[in-house]
């Protein structure tokens, strides 16, 4: 079993990691990594007008495109070859996709999952994969969506992810260190916490904390969020998982 993923050559790459968590000092290669695009969509009429604004000419997008199916839903991680902007949505075999978060240098509200939420559709990815073993590649892709905050067992998500970071071998303890800094939200105020209906949310106390943002679409001031699918989806990741734990 396979999922199709075309990250084989990212396992022994330093630079698309760096560049992937946009680490300081990193060098994009000229046209990227376009040995990960596996999908293109076209440039809307809207697009293409914005795009002429600022004398860059474009036919069609191209994406590294990664998608975790489970019973009724999926999970898609999606990226440009450049790395500029990184997306994480869920959608149903029904054809809707919900945008859960996205990541960019612009207006960026990555932060959507609990760190054991994100364990368990590693642990997944893993079961449909047995190339992705968990933890690994997959959980590092999809880090920068699960803040770890005080409201969580912190010591052992970090803990995970290092243990991911040093199963590449590419990189010391203190460049390991670099990259948690990035998903480290500890001593933040940043925490999560159930509402009434039993949904987790983001949360953060800004009179307490004025200096720290919330980046999050999945907060108690988003009635919008998909709450019951994303649930949905993590029962049927569980019942993937647990099948052979």
């Amino acid at each position: 079993m396979s999922l199709d993923w075309p990250v084989r050559s990212i396992f022994s790459n330093v630079t698309f990691w760096k560049c992937y968590f946009w680490q300081e000092g990193y060098k994009l290669p000229p046209d990227g990594f376009l040995e990960l695009v596996n999908h293109e969509e076209p440039v809307s009429p809207h697009q293409a007008a914005y795009l002429r604004q600022h004398n860059a000419t474009r036919t069609k997008w191209r994406y590294c495109r990664l998608e975790l199916p489970l019973e009724k839903h999926w999970l898609r991680l999606q990226f440009d070859p450049q790395c500029e902007s990184i997306n994480l949505s869920l959608g149903a075999r029904s054809g809707k996709c919900i945008e859960l978060g996205w990541d960019d240098q612009a207006h960026w509200h990555p932060h959507v999952l609990r760190c054991e939420e994100l364990d368990l559709f590693c642990r997944c990815i893993a079961v449909k994969d047995p190339g992705l073993p968990h933890p690994g590649v997959s959980l590092l892709l999809f880090s920068r969506f699960a803040p770890v905050t005080d409201s969580e067992d912190s010591h052992r998500a970090l803990s995970v992810l290092s243990e991911a970071w040093k199963s590449l071998k590419l990189f010391d303890d203190e460049e390991i260190a670099d990259f948690l800094k990035m998903v480290d939200f500890r001593s933040t105020g940043v925490e999560w916490q159930r509402d009434q209906q039993l949904n987790w949310t983001l949360h953060l106390d800004r009179d307490l904390h004025p200096g720290t943002g919330l980046y999050t679409l999945r907060c108690a001031e988003n009635p919008e969020f998909p709450f019951e699918q994303l649930r949905t989806a993590l029962n049927e990741a569980a019942q993937i998982a647990g099948a052979q734990s």
